[in-house]
């Protein structure tokens, strides 16, 4: 051990400043100590420490090192702290979880944001936690950057990559094969039992680090799991071979119902790559969350369940790849149903404000997007390739997937409205059976638009473009814009350029019907030209319309009178029937002039669940000698 000017001691590791019999001599209170490595000279492990006078505190391997009886070693923090620092080796041997957590603790005890993780490849037996230590609900606790030098381009664990950070599973240690992720992202503070106070870790990030699952645990076992991280960032990193998903962002439901409380939002992932997962690459699996996530030039491929499955809003994918979903490895037995981006939620949570733009999709299982539940949403310049990979053994071949994009996959209360599809291009590589767009239901399916597909047909392939949307109707009524006549494709074009809300318009003929009271006559129309709502909705008998949807509708109503005499009172009514109760909901007078031609309007706007009814009654003093005229009638009911 030498002495230098100004107390400052250099020595060889942690190892010599243990063992060296002439420490006690030559150290004091206040000295600064200058490791030059941990434990051997140039591990990585080199740091200033400060000796004081301590006989209290143990020595834990990291911030605190015991000299002797009387005196520690205290770690002097600065914006290199590393985690071999705290006794991590790195060396694809030593088991290194413990050390790099005791390095994660001490930066959040502290208020470091920054964990600096130096090449080596670190195994690990136990989930690393960054947690939540502010359990004040008025602040934001700072979140912690950990950083590495660079992610693998591959990983093998008999040749250790060199020049990266490599996490890698200990399956040396059976507490491997349990549940958890390999790294725990915590925004929400724990008091041991549960989650406490809506506080969120605001920052951070995690950026040039490889984790390596090796196919250990079980479907809980994802790479990285997040709840409740806010405005931080994961970049250049890799994700490959875990039995659950490559992120798993989450909400804690037992924590607040809301899902807004404990979710997490404004999260950047950029220049990932995820492979070789038994799950999703990224899976937001609570619905209705806060979103806001953007992914810039990410890599999913051979997710089993699917690249992304999503289901809260807004969020950006742009320049993105799709590829593989429903296999973990080329040849592998596929799932039942997988999809590059799969956008799902419930009716009661809308699953808005995506944008797809500049991504690449190639040969997914089931469909490269379902738009499960999908709104005001855009899908624009991407690339779908289809092809017959992944499918050793089949003969022939089957072309995956059968559908590009799919709409309401598994069933009629799935809603996707409002979403745009503009300038994206379909590859087909190999023959057989394809639908650029198809309506597996139709119910919900609103207001798509689908305009400048452009399509390269492999020969044979049977290619359909718009592939059941026509269902009684539903593509006008529903107001698709499916327009492709400028590629000059057999099958796509112009299906509807949109229409009005649904209605019914009918006219009248000169007799009134049946009396529906004392005095007052029900006037039946009948349908005139072309009607948007199912025919069967309006009696042409009784002039009853039942209503087929609980919403709101305008009713317009106008009559042409022939012959009313001055002072003739004519009054036109709409009644609205719930149950077995009527009540009047507009009317309107005309007196008479003597005129020959007398015109007379209603315009109401009424509420009316489905199954109630409206009729339109007509009344003239008691006496029907006077009678709308044929020809200028017309009735116009219009939900809206």
């Amino acid at each position: 051990m030498q002495k230098f000017v100004y107390n400052l001691l250099d020595v060889q590791s942690i190892r010599e400043l243990n063992s060296d019999p002439l420490a006690p001599s030559c150290i004091k209170q206040d000295d600064t100590i200058l490791t030059q490595g941990y434990s051997n000279p140039n591990d990585g492990g080199g740091a200033y420490y400060r000796v004081e006078n301590n006989t209290s505190s143990n020595d834990n391997g990291g911030n605190i090192i015991r000299i002797d009886s009387n005196r520690v070693a205290v770690l002097i923090p600065d914006e290199n702290l590393n985690v071999k620092q705290f006794g991590a080796l790195g060396d694809q041997t030593a088991q290194d979880s413990i050390s790099i957590q005791n390095a994660i603790d001490y930066c959040l005890a502290n208020g470091i944001t920054q964990l600096n993780v130096p090449e080596g490849v670190y195994l690990i037996s136990s989930s690393l936690v960054i947690s939540n230590t502010v359990a004040s609900s008025n602040q934001r606790p700072a979140g912690l950057y950990l950083k590495g030098i660079g992610a693998s381009g591959s990983i093998d664990s008999t040749n250790p990559p060199t020049n990266a950070t490599v996490f890698m599973a200990d399956d040396t240690a059976p507490e491997r094969t349990l549940s958890g992720p390999m790294l725990d992202i915590q925004g929400l503070f724990f008091d041991g039992s549960s989650f406490i106070a809506s506080t969120y870790m605001n920052g951070g990030g995690i950026e040039g680090i490889s984790f390596f699952g090796k196919g250990l645990g079980d479907t809980e076992n994802h790479a990285i799991k997040i709840l409740a991280w806010w405005n931080a960032t994961i970049k250049n990193c890799n994700m490959d071979n875990f039995n659950g998903d490559g992120i798993h962002q989450l909400a804690d439901l037992s924590f607040n119902p809301n899902p807004d409380f404990s979710a997490s939002n404004n999260l950047t992932y950029k220049n990932l790559i995820i492979s070789r997962v038994s799950g999703y690459g990224f899976n937001n699996s609570v619905f209705q969350s806060a979103g806001g996530s953007i992914f810039e030039q990410c890599v999913f491929t051979f997710c089993k369940n699917g690249g992304v499955f999503i289901q809260s809003s807004s969020c950006r994918f742009t320049n993105c790849s799709f590829s593989g979903g429903g296999w973990r490895e080329s040849g592998d037995n596929n799932s039942g149903a997988a999809y590059g981006i799969n956008f799902g939620g419930t009716s009661l949570t809308p699953n808005s404000r995506h944008i797809v733009e500049g991504c690449e999709f190639d040969t997914n299982l089931t469909a490269h997007i379902s738009s499960s539940w999908l709104a005001n949403s855009r899908i624009s310049n991407n690339r779908f390739i289809h092809g017959a990979r992944y499918n050793e053994g089949m003969n022939p071949p089957v072309l995956r997937p059968n559908d590009a994009v799919i709409f309401a996959p598994n069933s009629n209360d799935e809603s996707s409205r409002n979403v745009e599809f503009i300038s994206n291009f379909v590859r087909v590589d190999s023959e057989g059976t394809l639908n650029v767009f198809r309506w597996a239901n139709h119910a919900n399916v609103i207001n798509i638009l689908a305009e400048k597909t452009l399509i390269t047909n492999a020969p044979n392939a049977n290619l359909t473009v718009y592939e059941a949307y026509d269902f009684n109707n539903y593509n006008i009524r529903n107001n698709y814009v499916l327009d492709d006549t400028e590629q000059g494709i057999a099958g796509a074009h112009v299906i509807s350029k949109g229409t009005p809300s649904p209605f019914y318009l009918g006219s009248t003929s000169n007799t009134p019907s049946g009396a529906v009271g004392p005095n007052f006559v029900a006037l039946p129309f009948e349908i005139a030209g072309v009607s948007f709502l199912p025919n069967n909705t309006y009696n042409t008998t009784t002039g009853v319309f039942t209503c087929p949807k609980t919403g709101f509708y305008n009713v317009n109503v106008f009559f042409t009178i022939t012959g009313l005499g001055s002072g003739v009172l004519f009054r036109t009514e709409l009644r609205k029937t719930v149950g077995a109760t009527t009540q009047s909901v507009n009317f309107n007078y005309l007196f008479g002039t003597g005129a020959v031609r007398q015109n007379l309007g209603l315009n109401a706007r009424v509420f009316a669940n489905e199954g109630d009814q409206l009729s339109i009654i007509i009344n003239s003093q008691g006496t029907f000698g006077i009678e709308p005229t044929s020809g200028f009638n017309q009735l116009l009911i219009e939900l809206v």
